[in-house]
């Protein structure tokens, strides 16, 4: 959001001027805006998966991300931009222990382990449910959320309509297994907006550099795991002449212009709705 200005320095009070927006996305879900143009979904998920990485960046947590709290900005040419807003229970990662948040969108660590350390991916669940709540996906404004088995169910029976299916790693139960919000930008849009260093790992709120334990690919829904060792020693070897593995081939979307490993394609795809296009039997078929 754009900063206008700022007044009461020195007192007990500091006002913050930002820009006026045009209302937040509530009134979009009430008038099933979301559910009627897939394509405003897209950009709500691309620009909130944005703004969450670059707090993460910044060893932020937000700790309440729910649609009261996405602000909206009519664009002259049609559609909307969104923004995250209402930093009240925000905390930085290192000290975020406390209860917070809205019942709905609430993590279920922060439930099960009251009183230790929360990191950004509390932020990434309270975001599918966002989502889900905005495409109403399989009758989900009409679920009950009063428990936390009730929550969780939600989630996992949204996780399974194809359109959700992709986003499925946002709300993996474990917290460390759960995808970040950059990895979900790798996934889904290319890495486009992506503000983390792909080389570093969150440590409490900081970025440590790669000495930490290393995160190495697997293959679990297209996104890298943490090692469960600590990386030996270098030893003094001489290089190779050619990389002991070679690059994975790319392929296109044949959709759009998207291009990437088979994986991330075929995610692309389903998300996109390009999947139901005729969609080549080498980005399909597994490895």
């Amino acid at each position: 959001m754009e900063f206008i200005s700022a007044q009461g320095y020195g007192g007990p009070h500091l006002e913050i001027l930002l820009e006026l927006k045009d209302g937040n996305i509530n009134a979009l879900i009430h008038s099933n805006h979301f559910k009627d143009e897939p394509r405003s979904a897209t950009r709500l998920l691309h620009d909130m998966l944005k703004a969450l990485d670059y707090l993460a960046f910044k060893g932020i947590v937000h700790r309440d991300v729910k649609p009261a709290n996405i602000l909206l900005t009519c664009l002259p040419t049609g559609g909307y931009t969104f923004s995250l807003t209402d930093f009240g229970l925000c905390n930085l990662i290192s000290d975020a222990q406390t209860f917070a948040g809205s019942l709905r969108y609430i993590a279920p660590e922060v439930f099960s382990n009251p009183g230790t350390g929360q990191t950004s991916k509390v932020d990434v669940w309270s975001l599918f449910v966002t989502l889900a709540e905005a495409r109403d996906v399989d009758g989900f404004r009409r679920k009950r959320f009063n428990t936390s088995e009730l929550r969780i169910r939600a989630v996992e029976e949204a996780t399974r309509n194809p359109e959700f299916y992709p986003l499925r790693d946002m709300v993996i139960v474990d917290p460390s297994r759960r995808a970040s919000a950059g990895e979900m930008l790798d996934m889904l849009f290319n890495g486009e907006g992506r503000s983390t260093p792909r080389n570093e790992i969150q440590d409490g709120g900081r970025l440590a550099a790669a000495s930490k334990p290393q995160l190495e690919p697997r293959k679990d829904g297209g996104r890298l795991v943490g090692a469960s060792k600590r990386q030996p020693e270098p030893q003094k070897v001489a290089k190779p002449s050619k990389p002991h593995h070679p690059q994975r081939p790319r392929v296109k979307c044949p959709g759009c212009q998207f291009e990437g490993e088979k994986e991330s394609v075929k995610l692309h795809a389903i998300f996109y709705g390009h999947i139901q296009r005729r969609i080549p039997s080498d980005i399909i078929e597994d490895n």
